[in-house]
């Protein structure tokens, strides 16, 4: 039986200059849903994305 594998939800910001910021992720996607919507509110001026990965680590694509 193969072993199923884990999938992680990151929060990711893209902000000012180009770069891209990382909040952090969860294990829900409603979970990582709700907190870019929470983020977007304090900051409206970048946009908040979910990004999907099996590792807990921080995605290759964050600059800050």
């Amino acid at each position: 039986m193969k072993k199923k594998t884990k999938t992680y939800y990151h929060i990711l910001e893209y902000g000012s200059n180009g770069n891209v910021g990382w909040h952090g992720y969860k294990e829900k996607i409603e979970d990582a849903e709700t907190e870019c919507k929470r983020l977007k509110d304090f900051f409206p001026q970048y946009d908040f994305v979910v990004w999907v990965d099996t590792s807990k680590n921080e995605p290759p694509i964050t600059t800050i």
